[in-house]
Parts: structure tokens; C-alpha cells; sequence
């Protein structure tokens, strides 16, 4: 169903948060916000200098729709 009233969650942010995942539908149509929050955190823990920009494109790399044709991920790498 399509709707123009999104969720929204209120939650209040406080010194032990380490940071936000924000994203569409679409992530957590796969993803639980733990499941989300934990893929960001371990990269961020082997890395904490690694670009965000890098990690959300692993995350989007490895919940990607398969190609039909040939079972592989349908990113621009390919």
C-alpha cells in the first residue's frame, strides 16, 4: 500500500547514542533497525575513519535485488 503518511517514531537521543540510521522503506523491508544498526557498528569499530557514504553502499550492495537473468546482485560495479 502506498501512503503519504509515513511512520514516524519519536525517541529521545541522549549521550550514550552513537548515531542515527535513517532510511526508506526499502532497508527495512530487509533489515530490523538492530540488524541496520549492527552492520554500520561493526564497520564503524574495524574503521572509524571509514567514509559513512562507503558503509550505507555495502549495506544497500548486500540487500539488493538479484538480477533475474543471472542471479547476481544489479549494482554499478557490475
Amino acid at each position: 500500500m502506498i501512503t503519504a503518511y509515513p511512520d514516524v517514531v519519536e525517541e529521545t537521543i541522549t549521550s550514550d547514542c552513537e548515531f542515527i540510521v535513517i532510511g526508506c522503506d526499502g532497508i527495512w523491508d530487509c533489515k530490523t533497525n538492530q540488524e541496520a544498526v549492527d552492520f554500520v557498528s561493526k564497520r564503524l569499530k574495524l574503521n572509524p575513519s571509514a567514509k559513512l557514504s562507503k558503509i550505507i553502499e555495502d549495506l544497500l550492495d548486500e540487500i539488493i535485488a538479484p538480477d533475474l537473468y543471472t542471479g547476481k546482485a544489479i549494482s554499478s560495479k557490475n
